[in-house]
């Protein structure tokens, strides 16, 4: 189910080293390394969206702030942000994206599942509540 993907927006190998990683949990993850895809991959359902954190520029930060305010009301996108500690400098980009968490590198594996699992666990409730409201119409 699309719903419950996790995307992981990053450079190549981290994209694919990170998705490796949480298949082996048993999740369901697609790299993506342009915002193109990431846009459409959104559309198309997600559970939770992971930014590496050198991706986030102010471009970067004003389209997904922008496809964040679109959502429908119900919606509330998990973002987690892994980033160095030289990039949450730069965390002022993120005070519009809703719900975000931040992970600083260098990252324990562990971190990241249980922030990830958690976030899908919130996420599906969403979407519980999309279809409660969808079955009242």
């Amino acid at each position: 189910m699309s719903d419950d993907r996790v995307l992981v927006w990053a450079a190549p190998k981290d994209a694919r080293l990170t998705c490796e990683f949480l298949t082996a949990a048993g999740l369901q993850c697609e790299a993506l390394t342009a915002w193109r895809d990431a846009r459409d991959a959104i559309n198309a359902g997600v559970g939770v969206l992971i930014v590496a954190g050198e991706i986030l520029t102010p471009d970067v930060a004003a389209e997904l702030e922008e496809h964040v305010r679109t959502q429908p009301a119900w919606s509330d996108l998990p973002i987690v942000i892994v980033a160095a500690p030289h990039q949450t400098e730069r965390l002022d980009l993120i005070e519009g994206l809703g719900n975000v968490s931040v992970l600083q590198r260098p990252l324990s594996l562990s971190t990241l599942r249980s922030t990830v699992t958690a976030a899908l666990r919130a996420r599906r409730r969403q979407y519980q509540v999309r279809d409660l409201l969808q079955s009242r119409d």
